[in-house]
């Protein structure tokens, strides 16, 4: 079974030049992005989901729990940046 890259990104509006900076870097398959501000969240996964990588958006941390709750056979490779002091509640 081929692993599958994925990056949580926690608060990536809290530095937004960064994480800008980060997205056309990185190589990662997927990305996970927990904000609570909801529109700089579409923003980024449009620019990552137009370099065809797949994204999903949480607006709170308690919403992961839930994604890989369901997750049985996990083939992911994980890796989390965090951004800011404050998660959104």
């Amino acid at each position: 079974m081929k692993t599958i890259n994925m990056l949580i990104l926690i608060n990536p509006s809290q530095n937004r030049r960064e994480t800008e900076k980060m997205a056309y870097a990185c190589s990662a398959d997927r990305f996970i992005l927990v904000d609570a501000d909801l529109d700089f969240a579409d923003q980024l996964a449009l620019i990552l989901e137009k370099r065809r990588q797949k994204v999903a958006i949480i607006p709170h941390l308690e919403g992961l729990e839930q994604l890989f709750s369901t997750v049985e056979d996990f083939p992911y490779s994980i890796a989390v940046e965090y951004y800011g002091a404050g998660i959104g509640r």
